[in-house]
This record gives C-alpha cells, structure tokens and sequence, in this order.
C-alpha cells in the first residue's frame, strides 16, 4: 500500500514482512521504517488528516486507527481503535488496498478477487469515536458493461481535488482513472516501452498521487516508481 501525506509532504507505504509502515521521499528515498505490533498481513494505508492514519490488515479483515508523527518510532495496535470487516473474504485474496475520500468522509476498500470489487464504507470516523455503529456499506462499479476489466485489485487512490476515483491492478498492469459517476477517464499501462519504462513494473501494489498529478507507484520487490506529467518522456 501507499499513501501521499500533504501535512509531510512525503509517502508512507506499508510493509507486510515483517509488519511495518515505511516513510519515503517523494523521489523514493527511505526516510524511516516504523515496526508494527499486532499486524498479521497489512495491506494497505491511508492518509486521514493531521498524524492520523488508517491501515488494512488482510489477514484480519480489520481496519485500524493509527497515528505517525514526527517522533514515532514504533507502533503497537493494541489499544488503537479498529472496525473488522468479515465479509468471508478468501485468505490472500481479501481487503488489498485502501484510501480515505476528503471529500465524502469515506473509507474506500478494494478486495483482490473472487470477486474483484470497490467497497465504500461510511459512519466510520462516528462509530470510532463511540459516537454508535452507523456503518453503511456499499458497492462502487464502473459505468461499462465490462465491469473492472481488470484480473485483480492491488490499490486504490480517492483523488480529493478532482472526486475521481483510480484503480490499480497488478495482474492486469494497469492504472484506471475513473470520474465519480464510474466513467473511464484515462488508463496508464505498465508494460515495456510504455511511458518511459525500460522494463515492466512486475507487481505494482500501491498507488498514490502527488500535489501537481505525480503518480507514484511501489511494486514487489522493493521497487518505487514516479511518473511526473510535467515531463515529456513517453
């Protein structure tokens, strides 16, 4: 997973083995790492506001509260406020990303396959708060008849400045723009000879967008990517 924070002007990303959150420079340098007690499979991250932050564990199926600041050196989840999500998910193949939606003060939650779809999730801040379970759930579809076209969901990013929404796939080798009424909007493929890549990107699993539309993009193994529209390299 990978998240842009505008209070730091830097990314974190999340690493599953062993669990912990890891803070990059926006050109890929690592900054901190950050060990994570508690975490059985993270997933993904999400910048809310200020320090805060949510993380999915897939092998849970549990999103958890989380905050980093500036002198964080280590993270224990026990005691953080968390909401688990048991929709039967299969093992691997549940919640893989996560992104929170400014806007909308929503959770939006992608689950890798067997079915490939978007969950958007509402009532969360409230209900960890102790403010009551007025959690809704409900289920975000492009506007084609092909569906997501896609093998597999491994990110997703809420653009705040435009409401749109993007979709990563690593099987697929894809990045989807999507506009808020499901409509494709722009596609970034990941393949060789494509957009200034030497070599493919081989199994992208965190997607974030920076401040002037930089996207960035981590992938296993330990590879980071940024693609920079103001430059013109194909």
């Amino acid at each position: 997973g990978l998240t842009y924070s505008a209070r730091t002007g830097t990314l974190f990303t999340a690493i599953n083995q062993p669990p912990a959150i890891a803070e990059l420079s926006t050109d890929g340098r690592l900054l901190r790492r950050i060990p994570l007690s508690g975490a059985r499979d993270v997933e993904g991250i999400t910048h809310v506001d200020g320090d805060r932050f949510i993380i999915v564990d897939e092998g849970k199926s549990r999103l958890s509260w989380i905050s980093i600041t500036p002198a964080t050196r280590s993270i224990d989840l026990a005691g953080t406020p968390f909401v688990t999500l048991d929709l039967g998910t299969l093992s691997n193949l549940g919640f893989e990303g996560i992104s929170w939606d400014q806007r909308r003060q929503e959770l939006v939650v992608v689950q890798e396959m067997l079915p490939v779809r978007v969950l958007v999730v509402s009532g969360l801040e409230q209900a960890v708060q102790g403010q009551g379970l007025g959690i809704t759930l409900k289920e975000w579809s492009p506007d084609s008849w092909a569906g997501h076209g896609v093998s597999d969901l491994s990110s997703v990013t809420a653009h705040d400045p435009t409401g749109n929404m993007i979709l990563l796939s690593h099987m697929s080798s894809l990045l989807i723009e999507y506009d808020a009424s499901g409509t494709p909007l722009s596609l970034l493929s990941l393949w060789a000879g494509r957009h200034g890549l030497t070599d493919s990107v081989p199994q992208a699993e965190g997607v974030a967008i920076g401040p002037a539309g930089e996207v960035y993009i981590v992938s296993e193994p330990n590879l980071f990517y940024r693609f920079d529209p103001r430059l013109s390299a194909g």
